[in-house]
């Protein structure tokens, strides 16, 4: 800019003299005048196609419980505790010990079941402009283990699967702009997540949050891991190619030896309730055992994975079976609330299964309610029973 001041004072002289002088002096003015407007829009156009570095990219800092990594600022509730930096080495924190994706930490982020969840922010080098486009990626797990005590300090476990949402603003927490969120993350390994968005307005902060799968009838305890976030690059919006999600590249194995290499056993069958398939029929109905919720949620246990998983295998390995999820509730609330509660819950298990890679049209869930005791609701035992998840086979097609 100093360069083109001083050539537009060299070529400003007086407008008295020859015709000649005037005229060239006049010519050189706009000419200076055009190749400064050219420069500064060449360069400003240029700053706004430089990627946009976020500060502390891979959560580096020292594990901590109720410490965000450095350079990130708390979003969360009041009273509540701030997020945590992860991994540790004892219980202290939470049990998560899933290794960094990068470097030597990463941030864990929760949503508990009072209706409150993680969220952090960044302030960013150079604004989000609008109307302009922008990819991003990160790294993002579930950690299948991560308790902490809540208020009254009960060991509350912090294990089923959350989504990861990303928000613009212009202040530390501002969520003025959405700009993109997930599917659930059930999966415990890290795994690329490519975002695209184009902001509507001008943003100068960045904002990462855990939130509910929704629509969600219950709040519940939730957990996402993040690492290794990428810059933010600037594109034109013609040569946006959305990318899929892409696992982490697994470390290389040495190649087996073949030397007296023994016969590989065959995997077991798949089954739905200890049932092979040769065992089931249409309209059967299938109690599966060991699925079990938070209280007056549909919120699943940890120890509810193995048999979800199971469920999955038995449909992976059956893709012309065609199920009904049912949720059943004891009889220890009124019928509104118990057809809510139970169909909650079968549509928590369907949904898993169909975020597992399940057709949805193999898939279905009806809450029953109370409608269909197996138990006693007078004792104990009785209602144990009568709260359970039972799979009806709609269609065996082969």
């Amino acid at each position: 800019m100093r360069i083109c001041l001083q050539a537009m004072e060299t070529g400003s002289g007086p407008l008295f003299g020859t015709a000649g002088n005037t005229i060239m002096t006049v010519k050189y003015t706009l000419f200076s005048v055009f190749f400064c407007w050219t420069l500064f829009s060449v360069g400003t156009l240029w700053a706004q196609y430089e990627p946009i570095k976020l500060e502390n990219p891979s959560f580096e800092d020292v594990p901590a419980p109720g410490s965000q990594p450095s350079g990130w600022y708390d979003c969360g509730f009041p009273n509540e505790s701030p997020p945590d930096t992860h991994p540790g080495v004892d219980s202290a924190f939470f049990n998560v010990t899933t290794p960094p994706q990068k470097g030597t930490s990463y941030l864990g982020l929760v949503t508990r079941d009072n209706d409150t969840w993680e969220s952090v922010s960044t302030p960013l080098p150079r604004p989000l402009e609008a109307g302009v486009c922008y990819t991003f990626n990160l790294y993002l797990s579930r950690s299948p283990d991560y308790f902490s005590p809540n208020k009254r300090g009960e060991k509350v476990y912090h294990t089923t699967p959350a989504v990861f949402r990303i928000w613009g603003g212009n202040a530390p927490c501002d969520k003025s702009e959405m700009l993109a969120s997930t599917s659930v993350i059930t999966h415990p390994r890290w795994v690329r997540y490519q975002f695209t968005f184009e902001p509507k307005k001008r943003l100068s902060w960045f904002i990462l949050e855990a939130f509910y799968q929704t629509p969600v009838l219950f709040p519940y305890n939730g957990n996402i891991l993040v690492d290794n976030a990428s810059v933010i690059r600037p594109v034109p919006c013609d040569a946006i190619v959305l990318e899929e999600e892409e696992e982490a590249a697994p470390a290389p194995k040495p190649a087996p030896k073949e030397v007296n290499k023994p016969k590989p056993t065959p995997k077991p069958e798949a089954t739905l309730g200890g049932l092979s398939r040769a065992q089931l029929k249409t309209g059967q109905i299938v109690s599966v055992d060991k699925i079990y919720f938070k209280a007056d949620t549909a919120a699943l246990n940890q120890e509810s994975y193995p048999t979800l998983d199971e469920i999955f295998q038995f449909l992976e390995k059956n893709d012309d079976v065609v199920v009904e999820i049912g949720g059943h509730t004891n009889g220890n609330c009124d019928h509104p609330y118990c057809d809510k509660l139970s169909e909650a819950r079968a549509k928590r298990v369907a949904d898993y299964l169909i975020e597992r890679g399940i057709s949805n049209t193999r898939v279905r869930f009806k809450g029953y309610g109370k409608r269909k005791p197996v138990g006693s609701n007078a004792t104990l035992a009785g209602r144990k029973k009568n709260q359970r998840v039972e799979v009806t086979i709609l269609e065996m097609k082969g």
